[in-house]
């Protein structure tokens, strides 16, 4: 089977880095098993029965070939109905529609953050069974830096927005794909598409609309609920509400490229594309 044209996207191959239960040691583990090796090679001070027990089962859980995860094997599954079978199940959700519409607001906010003009980026890079498309670059102090808007849903999400192991990968696999030394998370608070917010407006009026209602009903209903449309907006729209200051509207995650790393998720797609191979729609 030819899988050269076979790709992993940038955006969720932190799935396929998530490690196996029982899997990789901890660093404490780690720990454990050196300091027992060394107690086998100085040969003073014997390991005691229980200790050896633990010896044996970290080192054979070290030794073992790596194995991939069950969220792994789900991300593979997804990439081969798409390349096999041409399904794609992840057309829409409210989120993600939001993100995309706003992504120009976002390079804008950055911009006036960085006190440069970035524009959309609009290459994407295949290389060794793995694609990306970056949002944009900028260039500081002449080091080239690779960036990722997010325009999350609401104020409430982007509080708690951090910088989670799935975006640390993808900022990774940008830095790898387009060989740059920095990436940036750019979390960037914008407002809601006039289309969601009428969403979710029409949203609450048919909580209570029924058949058979007359315009006159109709008007006192959306009447009765502008209390709730204008809290929609005041929930939605940030750009000409006072109390949100400028330098609120954007949050910032920096990573380096770390080239230890790199090579751990280059060494994970042979793995992916192995169970990709063996992978049949009927296995149980």
């Amino acid at each position: 089977m030819d899988l050269s044209n076979v790709f992993f996207r940038s955006s969720s191959f932190g799935n396929l880095m998530c490690e196996a239960r029982g899997g990789a040691l901890t660093e404490a583990q780690t720990k454990t098993l050196s300091d027992f090796e060394e107690r086998i090679r100085e040969g003073v001070k014997p390991l005691t029965e229980p200790q050896r027990k633990i010896y044996l089962d970290l080192k054979a859980r070290r030794d073992a070939p790596p194995k991939l995860s069950d969220t792994a094997e789900s991300e593979i599954e997804k990439v081969w109905l798409l390349y096999e079978k041409g399904y794609y199940g992840e057309l829409d959700n409210k989120y993600v529609n939001k993100g995309l519409f706003n992504e120009q607001l976002g390079l804008g906010i950055v911009s006036d953050y960085v006190g440069k003009l970035i524009l959309k980026n609009e290459e994407r890079i295949y290389k060794n069974n793995l694609t990306g498309e970056a949002d944009g670059f900028f260039i500081e102090n002449g080091k080239k830096i690779v960036i990722d808007v997010k325009c999350p849903w609401d104020v409430n999400t982007y509080k708690n927005n951090k910088l989670s192991n799935i975006y640390e990968y993808q900022l990774r696999c940008y830095m790898y794909l387009y060989d740059v030394e920095e990436a940036w998370l750019c979390y960037c608070l914008t407002d809601a598409p006039d289309h969601i917010v009428s969403s979710l407006k029409k949203k609450e009026f048919y909580k209570y609309y029924h058949d058979g209602m007359t315009n006159e009903d109709v008007d006192l209903l959306d009447k009765k609920l502008e209390r709730v449309y204008k809290q929609i907006e005041t929930n939605m729209i940030y750009s000409n509400n006072p109390a949100y200051k400028k330098e609120e509207m954007v949050k910032i995650f920096k990573i380096t490229r770390d080239l230890d790393i790199e090579a751990k998720m280059l060494a994970k797609i042979p793995q992916a594309l192995e169970y990709y191979k063996n992978f049949k729609l009927n296995q149980i």
